[in-house]
């Protein structure tokens, strides 16, 4: 017998028919009928494709059973299609898995695809985007997002708006912010995705000042957003406790009718529950017309933070009765409020009950375990909770075991809790300070003192106390043991008058845990303000009383003022922000004067007075706390300069015949990164000793700069030669220089970039004088040989030399990262030289001390040039109108410190900055002697 025919084809309108069926179920997510459907397909022949028109079908099938979250039946339907699958067909795979909880499954599916020379499409590329960010980092390819983005560059989609925002997503996603900000900024066109996901990326790394700032530049430009967009702002609100501004969000969501979302919902209960008005809470929860089980959750956390435990039980079971399943959140909830009201046995219910509900107990759920036992004193029965682990328990089990520990000053426990601790890798100052405080409770003053050894030896620093607040609409950021702000009396004052209230109420400051070494006033008074604290900081009087000084909108404008649009329209009249900003970075550059020993008779002349550790605290930088110093720079010349330029001891044990300490490195501390508003490097070179008469002796020749600019950047950029020795040389025999100070900083420039690779960063250099030389030449360096990696790069240049000629100037200007800020003072003579063959580069701010009324009015060349008196000019220069008026309260004080420029009338004296004693101590023998320097650790 003949062999039976193929099924014949379905006709094409029949096969549009079907199709569209297919559509409308998909829609309706109707599974059952939809599979009533494949079966008859199956009968009828159509399945497996063999024509076109089977695999019209057989596509909307796959889709038809990715939107009824069945990935594996979306497989199938597409191994039943015929050879080789359509573009269509893959991207619809891609996004089964992608949609379903499988990740990995679709990216490994869109390698497949590109493997089979398929092209990546406007519809797969999204699908492996959200495939990408879904993916958890441990199971990630490394380069896999950047990838993807160089992959959809290169396709005729690279400006699709929807395209470019699906990269942004997955950037943003996978914590790489700082190239979600690259692609937001080159976008040709945006939407409400692109705006919303970059505004949760920065929320979710916990940049709330960077999301604050997209959000506003959303409403003015009239973004559309949605609730999505919404949700991330108040989780923003929520997480830097800004109740005045999650108000306003709130009240602008409900007249555009987003406040009924769930999503939106969950958000306002949690920031209502975080600054403190939980009845707030409540009320956004009974008013919500949906509910999902995200509300649900944030009610529970709400009632157990506040020690609402009954009401969280009771709403547990509402939960259940509304038919929302719990979650592994649920539980977490229910845990903290049993530990918070010491319910043990209902604690241990909740954590047997998550079994029947197939949820397996995570660390999390063991640590609200742990210090639900630690903190009725249960601590054994803690530890062998732990030890029961399925898990190997993580740094926040053995913290709340060490916590419930330092309560109950079981000193032994401590320390084993202490030792797993470090054994997981933790830095965290805050375990060291635990063990501590732990043996001086338990009495054991020694083991305390070794504790704190031990910290230091470990090299990790104590981290500086950070709180904010908001009142009448102004965020107020306090630093522990910060006393600058002009009020500070004022408000230790009114402490200490709360102080004596609670003592005659009855308190008695607990002073087992203060360290020994403190007489027992001191004791007293550091346990009591560290009670007190809490409750002052809360007033919106404390608020206005402490702020970071001249800071306040610098993280919300920091591109701005850093030249981003070369400080277009903020030169004249001078922004009173980029005036903070200038004179910022202008402490930078006089503190490398500062820390300099300029004493010929020490053996450390040319050396810094200070240690990296407190340096920025030892030369009265105004916010120390928002920098740590991370490298000193050591240079040398190969070239004859004059004096006024390095330093050499006169004595013959001097530290380094041939190395002058020349400045430093510094790194945005974590309080500093959410202060400024990304982490933010710095690097300070130092100027002249003293302002000789200079100008017509020093060699003026110029010389290639081949190894500092690129080639192509310009024809023939020439520098001048004396200050590119400094910045180049090296001998291998020397201690301090074996590298260059250019290598010395580009090395600490690729290393922190390595360490920050996943933050928003910034490059600053500044300098003064022949500093202000060097600076241009090391920012120029940095951009024009990739070491900023795409970072922004500025400078602040303060009394600049010219540094090269028009082909340097034409590189330096044209370098697409980099701006530079040339301030210069209209008395100064020092920017006018070198002359012949030189050029001036960058933007130039002109300010005139001149003007100023504090100055005397005869002058000289010293304090025209002096880098106080700049900073004096920047606080209150005029411009083009012309005068002078102080916008910025900066002490005329430090006019003086190193000059004599201020009118006798003001009473300050001259060159007044000295090290005590110029550095002479007497020892116990009664004989003085120089000890001038601190080794640098």
């Amino acid at each position: 017998m003949p062999p039976p025919l193929p099924p014949a084809a379905a006709p094409p309108a029949c096969a549009r028919s079907l199709a569209d069926l297919l559509v409308a179920l998909s829609t309706a997510r109707a599974l059952p009928k939809g599979q009533q459907l494949h079966g008859h397909l199956l009968k009828a022949g159509h399945l497996p494709a063999t024509a076109s028109s089977h695999a019209l079908i057989a596509h909307h099938l796959l889709t038809f059973y990715a939107r009824c979250a069945l990935p594996g039946l979306s497989l199938r339907a597409f191994l039943d299609l015929p050879a080789p699958p359509s573009p269509a067909a893959w991207s619809s795979l891609i996004s089964s898995f992608a949609q379903n909880g499988l990740p990995a499954a679709a990216f490994d599916v869109f390698r497949r695809m590109l493997a089979a020379g398929v092209p990546a499409t406007d519809r797969n590329i999204p699908s492996a985007a959200k495939a990408v960010a879904a993916t958890e980092d441990s199971s990630r390819p490394p380069l896999a997002p950047h990838a993807l983005h160089g992959l959809s560059a290169k396709t005729p989609f690279a400006g699709d708006v929807f395209v470019g925002s699906s990269v942004l997503d997955m950037y943003a996603k996978c914590g790489h912010v700082a190239d979600a900000r690259r692609l937001f900024d080159e976008m040709p066109e945006r939407n409400v995705v692109s705006w919303s996901a970059l505004i949760c990326g920065y929320a979710d790394a916990g940049m709330h000042s960077a999301a604050m700032e997209i959000f506003r530049l959303a409403l003015e430009e009239a973004v559309p957003v949605n609730d999505f967009t919404v949700s991330c702002i108040v989780r923003v609100c929520a997480a830097a406790t800004l109740f005045e501004l999650g108000a306003q969000v709130h009240a602008r969501s409900i007249k555009t009718a987003l406040s009924a979302s769930p999503f939106v919902g969950s958000s306002l209960v949690s920031l209502y529950s975080k600054c403190g008005l939980v009845e707030c809470a409540y009320r956004v929860f009974g008013e919500a017309p949906e509910r999902n089980l995200g509300i649900w959750n944030a009610v529970l956390i709400a009632s157990a933070q506040h020690g609402h435990t009954s009401a969280a039980f009771q709403r547990f079971m509402e939960m259940q009765n509304d038919g929302f399943q719990p979650n592994y959140i649920t539980f977490l909830c229910l845990l903290t409020a049993c530990s918070h009201a010491g319910l043990v046995d209902e604690g241990k219910r909740y954590f047997s009950l998550m079994k029947e509900y197939s949820i397996e107990p995570q660390a999390e759920h063991y640590a609200a375990m742990v210090d639900l036992l630690g903190r009725v004193g249960r601590i054994s029965e803690a530890l062998n909770l732990i030890e029961s682990m399925p898990m190997e328990p993580p740094e926040s089990v053995w913290g709340a075991l060490l916590m419930a520990c330092r309560m109950f000053k079981d000193a032994d426990t401590a320390a084993i809790a202490a030792k797993r601790l470090f054994e997981t890798g933790s830095r965290s100052s805050g375990s060291h300070m635990l063990l501590s405080s732990t043996y001086a409770a338990a009495g054991r003053h020694v083991d305390a003192a070794l504790a704190r050894k031990a910290m230091r030896d470990a090299g990790v620093r104590k981290e500086t106390g950070l709180s904010w607040l908001e009142a009448a609409g102004e965020v107020h950021t306090f630093v522990s043991n910060c006393r600058r702000h002009p009020r500070s009396n004022e408000i230790y004052n009114l402490l200490e008058k709360v102080g004596e209230k609670m003592e005659a109420a009855g308190y008695v400051a607990d002073t087992n845990a203060v360290v020994k070494d403190v007489d027992k006033d001191e004791k007293q008074a550091t346990a009591l303000v560290a009670c007190k604290k809490p409750d002052i900081t809360n007033q919106a009087y404390m608020a206005k009383m402490s702020s970071l000084r001249g800071l306040g909108n610098i993280a919300r404008r920091w591109r701005e003022l850093n030249g981003v649009s070369y400080w277009k329209g903020l030169l004249d009249p001078l922004d009173v922000d980029l005036r903070n900003n200038i004179i910022n970075y202008g402490e930078f550059s006089q503190a490398a004067y500062t820390g300099l020993n300029r004493e010929r008779r020490s053996r450390y002349a040319g050396s810094c007075l200070f240690s990296r550790k407190d340096f920025l605290s030892r030369v009265d930088v105004s916010n120390p706390n928002l920098y740590v110093i991370t490298k000193f720079i050591y240079a040398m010349c190969t070239v004859s300069l004059p004096d006024g330029f390095m330093i050499k001891s006169w004595s013959k044990a001097a530290w380094s015949k041939q190395s002058n300490w020349m400045g430093f490195v510094a790194v945005a501390t974590d309080e500093g990164k959410e202060v400024l508003g990304r982490r933010d490097v710095v690097v300070a070179w130092r100027g002249t000793i003293r302002m000789v008469e200079w100008m017509d002796d020093l060699d003026i020749s110029l010389v290639p700069a081949s190894e500092i600019v690129r080639p192509g950047n310009a024809d023939d950029p020439c520098v001048h030669g004396g200050w590119l020795s400094v910045y180049t040389s090296a001998d291998p025999e020397s201690q301090y220089n074996k590298q260059s100070a250019r290598y010395q900083v580009l090395n600490e420039i690729k290393r922190l970039q390595d360490v920050y690779e996943h933050e928003e960063t910034s490059i600053t250099i500044t300098g003064h004088s022949l500093g202000a030389a060097l600076a241009t030449i090391n920012a120029t360096d940095i951009v024009s040989n990739g070491y900023n990696k795409s970072c922004p790069v500025s400078a602040f240049v303060f009394g600049s030399p010219r540094v090269g000629n028009p082909d340097f100037q034409k590189a330096l200007d044209s370098a697409p990262d980099l701006r530079l800020l040339r301030i210069r003072n209209s008395p100064d003579v020092v920017p006018n030289w070198p002359k012949r063959g030189y050029s001036d580069a960058g933007i130039e701010l002109m300010i005139d001390t001149g003007e100023s009324p504090y100055l005397k009015a005869d002058g000289n060349p010293l304090t025209w040039h002096d880098m106080e008196c700049y900073m004096h000019g920047v606080a209150g220069t005029q411009g083009s109108n012309g005068g002078f008026k102080l916008e910025i309260d900066r002490d005329i004080a430090l006019v003086n410190k190193h000059e004599d420029a201020l009118k006798n009338e003001y009473a300050i004296p001259s060159s007044w900055w000295v090290v005590q004693n110029k550095g002479m101590v007497k020892g116990t023998d009664g004989r003085w002697h120089l000890a001038d320097h601190e080794d640098d650790d």
